[in-house]
């Protein structure tokens, strides 16, 4: 049960629940970007490489925004630099 679980255990459940976000957002991104990309390319022969592309830069999109978003969520899990709180 939960009570089972360490201190490490639970802080990490969101940052796995954010993660299943963030895989959600890239495969809605992805999925409409790259048709979009394939219907308006009037170049037929081209229309499949600007799927793939618009693919490609929609998982290194949301990936950067995903790593920038676990760093600041794992810094604050574990601050390196406790305050100082000092008495008046």
């Amino acid at each position: 049960g939960k009570s089972c679980k360490n201190k490490m255990g639970v802080k990490e459940d969101g940052l796995l629940m954010g993660s299943y976000i963030f895989i959600g957002t890239f495969v809605v991104v992805a999925l409409t970007i790259g048709q979009y990309a394939y219907w308006t390319t009037k170049d037929r022969a081209a229309a499949g490489a600007n799927q793939q592309l618009a693919w490609g830069m929609s998982f290194m999109a949301v990936f950067c925004m995903w790593l920038f978003w676990a760093c600041v969520y794992m810094h604050q899990m574990y601050p390196l630099v406790s305050p100082i709180i000092e008495a008046h």
